[in-house]
């Protein structure tokens, strides 16, 4: 009995102390890395109308609106990096111990700490956590989703509240759907063929099937209702490349290396392995989320695929996160299933190749560019310069490039460039000209190579004349010019 206890005690505090280094790797991100192009999109969009919001009527058509709808009253209370990031930290640190949870209820406490140990280092959720976006929120849902279809569907008010996680998550992001997708693909094999007698099926699973049935009659109504700007949200996904688009995307799962080196192959072959494994050990219906996890991670797989190859590649890590949930999971279960010396020598080298990869894989699609330490000179120089009319440019035309501008100029001088008279942000250098009417004031141009190393700025600033041209170099990566016209 004494021996139970501390062995429990003794799990638990390896519990809370992983738990403690997960949650300090996510801060240690928030605090240290700028805000980017898209944690600023999703701020400028959640400063629209709670109607406009709902209604989806801003240019960002792929998203739906609850996190924006959280973001816009949220963002009052402050707009430092960790402000605004804040909750995604939160949804995080549900996330795992919703994980521990699940580990815990479908095995034994010691698997519930193999599972927290690989959600906590694992590089592809430490990047989605921290940031100001949709998927910290998703993971969370995605994860209480789970725990309540599979260990707490019990009574109606249970399924009411599962319904109703589902449609949170829905509305959170469309990512959400391949959890659904994976749910019904589960549902049509265990009626196929997990159960002899299919009556017994509708009897033992009336819960899960209402639950199913509802989710997916929301759906359908929602997607009738922005069924109009379906054809843009497949237009605004057109940059994905689809050139070894299934390679690229489980390496970044594994979060180790940005291709497939040895060591992501390794820990793949582990996830496969926990697949295999799960799926040919489950043999009663207490441990159907074994079964489960090859249905969730192959049918999206597959179908996303598919549909790359043949029409639009969409096969992207990160919306594919219920996909990677299940992995770190079969990782997990391949870990505890085989329990011998090499289990501890594998987790200790996922630990330690995630951490030696943190900074870099930690901010996975982050710009270079440092828009904090930019923004600073760019605000003191619009202070001193009251009288001058600034315009932005990028030397590859791309306006939305300047959205962190935004956030900064904003949180510092509480200036909202979109309305203002004196900042102009050009989809085009020459588009200056039609802003010249009316303009007495002195001009300041600010030169910008998001897509270069920044050498061709002084040559755009001298083929347009520019003069009084200084450079600003305030790291490696963040070099930019300003010049009088």
């Amino acid at each position: 009995m004494i021996r139970k206890l501390v062995s429990a005690f003794s799990v638990r505090l390896a519990a809370t102390i992983i738990f403690a280094i997960g949650m300090i790797l996510r801060f240690y991100a928030a605090g240290k890395y700028p805000i980017w192009l898209d944690e600023a999109s999703y701020y400028i969009l959640s400063g629209n109308k709670v109607a406009d919001i709902i209604s989806q009527n801003h240019w960002n058509v792929t998203q739906p609106p609850l996190y924006m709808l959280l973001m816009h009253f949220w963002q009052i209370l402050g707009l430092s990096e960790l402000a605004v990031r804040l909750p995604s930290l939160c949804f995080s640190a549900i996330t795992l111990m919703t994980a521990y949870l699940i580990g815990s209820r479908l095995k034994s406490r010691y698997f519930g700490l193999i599972v927290l140990t690989v959600f906590s280092f694992s590089n592809y959720l430490i990047t989605l956590s921290w940031q100001m976006n949709v998927y910290s929120l998703a993971i969370m849902l995605v994860l209480i989703s789970l725990y309540l279809y599979f260990f707490n569907l019990k009574n109606m008010h249970s399924a009411a509240l599962l319904i109703s996680v589902n449609i949170l998550g829905f509305l959170t992001d469309y990512g959400f759907i391949w959890l659904i997708i994976s749910l019904i693909l589960f549902e049509s094999y265990n009626y196929l063929f997990a159960y002899r007698r299919q009556k017994l099926f509708f009897k033992e699973s009336g819960f899960k099937l209402s639950v199913i049935t509802a989710t997916v009659l929301f759906i359908s109504v929602w997607l009738m209702l922005v069924l109009n700007k379906v054809p843009a949200a497949l237009e605004m996904s057109g940059w994905l490349e689809s050139d070894d688009i299934f390679i690229r995307a489980m390496a970044v799962f594994t979060g180790i290396s940005h291709s497939l080196n040895p060591v992501s192959v390794v820990f793949i072959l582990v996830m496969a392995l926990g697949l295999i494994i799960s799926f040919t050990t489950a043999r009663n219906k207490d441990n159907s989320f074994l079964r489960f996890m090859v249905f969730a991670v192959a049918g999206p797989l597959i179908f996303s695929y598919a549909f790359s190859v043949f029409f639009q590649p969409i096969l992207l890590a990160r919306n594919l996160y219920a996909v990677a949930v299940m992995l770190f999971f079969s990782m997990s279960y391949a870990l505890y299933i085989k329990r011998n010396v090499l289990s501890p020598l594998l987790l200790a080298g996922y630990i330690f190749f995630s951490l030696t990869g943190y900074d870099q894989f930690s901010k996975m699609g982050v710009m270079k560019f440092n828009w904090a330490k930019a923004s600073n000179v760019i605000a003191e120089n619009i202070k001193t310069n009251s009288g001058t009319a600034h315009f932005f440019t990028d030397t590859e035309n791309q306006q939305y490039n300047f959205q962190p501008l935004y956030f900064y100029l904003k949180r510092d001088l509480n200036l909202n460039i979109y309305g203002s008279d004196r900042i102009f942000l050009l989809d085009d250098f020459r588009d200056y000209k039609k802003y010249m009417t009316g303009i007495d004031n002195q001009i300041k141009f600010w030169l910008f190579d998001f897509a270069g190393d920044g050498d061709s700025l002084h040559k755009f600033a001298r083929r347009y004349r520019c003069s009084g041209i200084n450079s600003y170099r305030l790291d490696g990566s963040t070099y930019f010019l300003s010049c009088r016209f």
